[in-house]
Formats: structure tokens, sequence, C-alpha cells
């Protein structure tokens, strides 16, 4: 027999087989190539820690999430509102978490690279069989999937609504073309429900079908609008379905509704969440114009970082004032952009899309509505950036593509540039190994960073540093001074250092603040009691259950103030009788005076040291006792006045040097108060645990002089 006639249409078929196969492998090699690549900078995770910012709330505290899978807790995931959200399916997926991991931290962390991953891995094929171009729409995922500004969004556990919710949103995408390409209700009510199932997982959702909608533009074509390319699976559809653009728009419009009523009801689930935790900040606390201020530069802020990825922090205060120049600058920036992309729209409408993905998908995180107190965060970007990647890269495949090196240009510059950004992502990854590294991670990198100064005040407390934890509240707190945790937690640790005075002047600045906190009077009662002053004990504690009836700690207390206001009443009482029946015994006037003094009774208190006094001039505690009073009443110069007096009497006693320094260390008169001091230690003075502790002393302590002086004399200093 002869050799079979192989003809045309094998042949053509034949190659177009083979062209299908290569084509599957390269698909496969890409996939596998950004795997590998994205599991290099992310898989150190493995070793991370839970950190003190969200986690607490989502995961490691939260009674329920610990159950793990169960009914209980199943209907709490649908019912609640905590976190300022509502995604009960973000919850169930760290109870899923529980269920396989326990609290093997390293693992949780794994579950946000593996949702990375996926979103990488579907990223590129959506934008691949969207477009038909296999090489910009792995540029465009590797972009996604090793930028550092995405790196919140993937290293922070408590961020799992991020990766998981995109997930969801890149599988809609993905439905939507398939429903696209065959147009059919099983199709369409198969995306519907993965849309519902991202917005159970994050409201971000809410402005994906307006994403949809650009998307009919380019690449998918539904309107038959653009004249320079023809898009595979989309362009015959369109010409099908209509023939005027107007009621083509119209069509893709109605197409979206069903959509849009899901994120309008999304949006009012959420905005009741996040007004029910109180998140939402008023615009008596956020006036509307620096809303918008801060929106617009932000947009610019966002760009700026996204090309100079560094000092990127885990949370950006929100500016006590933005430089107008600033603002125009950034408002022409966007305006001359806009105009831009809608001009080329026909030609190169992947331009104006990007932007518009850019622009529209920030709407909901812009800050125009105030949740928290940032002013902008990295993880906002997590799906904007897309937008703007895929400006990026098809533009310069444009400009580059039909020059003699263009395409070598590209692969050059891709490649230098994805390996840049791997390096710079390692290193912010690092920066989530645990809440220390977070937060120092934060303070050197911003300034004015009040909420990282309290957290690794938060961090260093429970580590048992009291006095690191100290000086980083006392930092939050000048910044933020109407921060109500900085100064509780500040004057819990003052309380604990028995400094009842600064103490007492941190939980009143916190009441100020907020009236109803009635483990904070409390707390401000203990400390009215330690220092002796039984009335105002006894109002704190009467004002703590108040506000929490059956306080049963404030109770006890309340119980207890009330009899020893009894014992110091009678006191008071038999020392007035015995000043009756012994006028002329300064000790008595004295012993009262330091009543009233623990009392806050002051002027009473001035009355009777002044009235031992009047019997015996050299009478040295009622000096003391005044000198005591007028520096309760940050009247030193009294104060030092009756040092100086104390002084002339008994001009070597040591104590009266260092109370004159100590008193000058309040004024922060650093200098008169080492002078002082240093007297103090010639005299004799050798209490050098309480030079190393005494709050009076604390605007000195960090000198050379005190840190030497307390060196040389075995104390060590943090």
């Amino acid at each position: 027999m002869g050799r079979p006639i192989v003809t045309s249409l094998q042949k053509k078929n034949a190659n177009i087989s083979n062209e299908t196969n290569r084509h599957l492998i390269m698909r496969i090699l890409i996939c596998i190539t950004l795997i590998l690549a994205t599991l290099t900078v992310y898989y150190q995770v493995v070793g991370f820690k839970f950190v003190e910012f969200d986690d607490p709330g989502y995961i490691t505290k939260n009674t329920i999430v610990k159950l793990g899978i169960t009914t209980k807790s199943i209907v709490w995931a649908f019912t609640s509102v905590r976190g300022s959200n509502w995604h009960p399916i973000t919850w169930i997926s760290h109870m899923l978490d529980i269920e396989l991991f326990g609290m093997n931290p390293g693992m949780h962390h794994l579950t946000n690279v593996a949702f990375h991953l996926i979103n990488t891995i579907l990223l590129f094929l959506v934008l691949e069989r969207m477009t038909g171009a296999l090489w910009r729409s792995a540029i465009v995922a590797g972009l996604f999937a090793l930028h550092p500004l995405h790196v919140e969004s993937v290293a922070w556990v408590s961020e799992r609504k991020d990766v998981l919710s995109t997930f969801f949103w890149l599988l809609t995408m993905m439905c939507y073309l398939w429903y696209v390409r065959c147009q059919s209700i099983p199709r369409y009510l198969l995306m519907v429900g993965i849309y519902i199932l991202g917005l159970l997982s994050k409201p971000m959702l809410v402005t994906l079908p307006f994403v949809l909608l650009i998307l009919d533009f380019w690449p998918l074509n539904r309107l038959n609008f653009i004249e320079t390319e023809n898009l595979a699976g989309s362009h015959d559809t369109a010409q099908a379905v209509h023939a005027g653009k107007l009621p083509v728009l119209i069509t893709l419009i109605i197409e979206k509704i069903p959509l849009v009523v899901f994120a309008i009801i999304s949006c009012m689930a959420t905005f009741y969440a996040q007004q029910a935790n109180g998140s939402v900040r008023t615009l008596e606390e956020l006036g509307l114009g620096t809303r918008a201020t801060n929106a617009i530069t932000s947009y610019t802020a966002y760009l700026i970082k996204m090309l100079w990825p560094t000092n990127l922090a885990v949370f950006y205060p929100y500016p006590n004032s933005i430089n107008p120049l600033w603002v125009i600058l950034s408002f022409l920036f966007l305006g001359a952009v806009t105009g831009i992309v809608m001009l080329a729209a026909r030609k190169l409408p992947y331009l104006v899309v990007g932007w518009l993905w850019y622009l529209g998908t920030l709407v909901p995180v812009i800050g125009l509505v105030q949740v928290g107190h940032q002013s902008m965060a990295d993880r906002y970007t997590y799906i904007p950036l897309i937008g703007i990647f895929i400006m990026t890269v098809w533009g310069f495949s444009k400009l580059l593509g039909r020059s003699k090196y263009g395409k070598t240009v590209l692969g050059t510059a891709t490649a230098i540039v994805l390996t840049i950004l791997m390096v710079l992502t390692w290193q912010q990854v690092g920066s989530w190994k645990d809440s220390e590294a977070l937060f120092g991670h934060a303070l050197a990198v911003t300034t004015n960073n009040y909420l990282a100064h309290y957290d690794l005040g938060y961090v260093l407390f429970n580590r048992g540093d009291l006095e690191g934890a100290a000086k980083q509240y006392q930092i939050s707190v000048l910044i933020k001074p109407d921060l109500v945790e900085g100064h509780n937690n500040l004057a819990n640790i003052l309380l604990s250092k028995n400094n009842y005075t600064e103490a007492i002047d941190h939980y009143s600045k916190s009441l100020k603040i907020n009236p109803h906190q009635a483990k904070v009077y409390n707390n401000l009662g203990t400390a009215y009691f330690h220092k002796g002053n039984i009335r105002k004990a006894i109002k704190c504690f009467q004002d703590a259950v108040r506000e929490k009836p059956g306080y049963t700690e404030a109770v006890m207390n309340l119980e207890n103030a009330r009899i020893a206001q009894l014992k110091l009443t009678g006191m008071i009482t038999n020392l007035q009788r015995s000043i009756k029946d012994n006028p002329k015994n300064p000790a008595l006037y004295i012993k009262l005076g330091d009543i009233f003094r623990q009392q806050g009774e002051y002027t009473e208190a001035i009355t009777q040291y002044q009235e031992a006094i009047l019997i015996q001039t050299q009478t040295i505690p009622a000096l003391y006792g005044l000198a005591f009073v007028y520096s309760d009443l940050n009247n030193y110069s009294k104060a030092l006045d009756m040092l100086q007096s104390i002084r002339q009497f008994q001009p070597d006693d040591s104590e009266i040097y260092y109370n004159i320094a100590c008193i000058y260390a309040r004024q922060n008169k650093v200098d008169d108060s080492i002078i002082w001091l240093q007297q103090a230690v010639d005299k004799g003075f050798n209490k050098w645990g309480l030079i190393g502790k005494d709050p009076d002393l604390e605007n000195i302590r960090g000198t050379p002089f005190v840190h030497k002086l307390l060196q040389n004399n075995g104390i060590l200093i943090k």
C-alpha cells in the first residue's frame, strides 16, 4: 500500500495541537515559577508568631474562634460584628485553621501564603484567558505576588480577610468570563454565588461590579468599541447581542444589578458593624475637608510607594496637617492622568481600565468614611494595584514591542524589577516575625507614630519590662494626649511602682477623655487610698459602682475605704480634742496637718502646719509638711523656700539636699537638680535604689551624671 495522503487541514490541525500543547506547557512553567518565587520570599513566615495587633481579637484571645468548627462557632460567625466587620466566611477560615493546626502560628501564616499563591495563579490565568497575552499576564501576576506593599495582607494573620476575599474576587472574574463566552442562567448564578462568598469574607468586593463593567470595555470588548485590538472570545459575542453601543451599555449595566444589590446589603451590614464597634469617626472628630485632602494625597502616595516601596509600616498616623501644595499637585496629577487615559481610551483601552480599576477599588478604603485612625494602609492596595500593574505592563509592552530590541529590553527590565522586589519583600516580611520586630520597624520608618509606641509598650509590659513599657506609653500620650489606653496602662504601671501622684494624674486624664470606665475609677480610687486621700478614694469607688453595678472589687474597696474613713474621722476628732486641751503642743498640729495633707485638703493642712510653726519656729516636720504641700500644688518656689529654711537649721542633713534636687528635677531644671544631688551625695546620701526609681528624678535619670553615679554604686540602668 502507498503512504497515506496528509491533507492541508490535517497539517493545520496538527500545528494547532502542537501550539496548544506548547502554550499549555508555558502556562504550567509560568505557574511553577510564580509559586517558587512567592514561596522564596514568604516561606519564612512558618517561624513567625502571632502579633499583638488584631491577632488577639481574631484568634489568640477569641474564645469562640478557638473552639474550632462547632455549631456554636458557626452561628457566632454569622451573627457577630466583632472586629468592626461582618465577615462570617473569614471567621470560619480561622476556625478551620484551629481545627487543622491548633494554635501553631506558623501554620496560620502559611494558610495566608497559600491563598496568596492561589490568588497569584488565578490572576495570571484570568488575565491570560481574557486577553490572550501570556507573558504580559505573567508579569502582572509576578508584580502582584512579589510587591512589598502586599506583605501586610499576606504576613499578617488577621488580614486573612484580604487574601480570602481576593480569592473569591478573582474566582468571580473567572466565572464572569465563563458566563460571557456562553451566557446561561446556571453560569450567571454560579458567578453571583461566588461573589456573595467574597462579600462574606470582606466587603471590599462591593466595587467588583464596577470592575466587571470596565472589563466589558476591555479586554472583553463587549461594547465593540476598541479599534486597535481584537481580543479572543469576547468581540463576536458583543456584535451578536446589539448593534448600538448605548443599548449594549444599558444591557451590561442591568446585568450587574443583582451584584449591586448584594453589594448594597454588604455595605449596610458593614456600616452597622462599624457603628456598633465605635470604629467610624464622626465629622466632629475628623472634618470632611480633612478627609478629602487626605484621600487625594493618599491616591498619589500609594503610587509613590508602589514605585519606591520603602519605609513601609503597619500603621501610618493621620497627619496633623497636610501641605496645601501637596494637595494641589496631587489633585492636578490625578486629573491629568484621568484626562490622558480617557483621551486614549479607544486606542489604548488598558490604560483607562487600569486607572479606573485603581481609582474605583480604593474608594471604600480611601478614608472618606473614616474607620480607625490610620491615614492609609499598605493592605488597602492588595486589589487596587492590579489596575496599575496592568497599565504599566501593557503600556511598556506597547511602547517597546515594535522596536528591534524591545522584547529583550522588556524581559531584562522585568527580571531586574522582580528581583529587586523579591529582596525588598523578603526584608519587609521579616518585620512581621513578632510584635516587637513589627512595632520597632514601624517606629524606625515613621515619625510621631503613637500607636506603634503604645503597642510596643504593651509588648514590653507583657514581657515584664515595666520601665521600657512605661517609657513607650509616655511617648504615646505625649504624641496623642487623648489616647485613653495609653494613660490607663501608664497609670497602672505607676500604681504598681507606688508612684501614686503620677498614677492619679494619668487616670484623671483618661477619665476626662472617657468618663465611663468603671475599672479606671476603681484604679484611681486605689491610688487615692494608698496616698491617704480616703475621701477622694470613696468618691472614685462610688463612681466605679455607678458605672458598673455589682462590680465586686470596687464594692469591696468602697467598704474598706469607708471603714478607713471612720477611723480617720475618729483620729481627727481625737486630735482636735487634744489640741483644745493642749493648744501649745506643735506635734498635735503637725499630725493633724499630715492627715489633712493626705486627704488633699491642702488649705487646712497649711493652716495646721503654720500653727505649729507659730508655736515653735524651728519645727522641722512642719516645714517639711509645708514643703510637701506646696510641691503637691506645684508651687515649687514656696516648696524650695521651706526646704532652704530647713537647711539653715540642719546644714549637714543630706535628705534636704536630695529633696531640693527633686524639686528642681520636677521643674526640668536639670543642671540645678544635678548640682543639689551632688551636694546630697557629698553630705552622705547613699540611697542609690531610691535615686534609681524616684519618679521625682525622672527628668535627670538619663543624664550621664546620674547614670555614672548609679553604675558606680551597683545599680543597673535599663
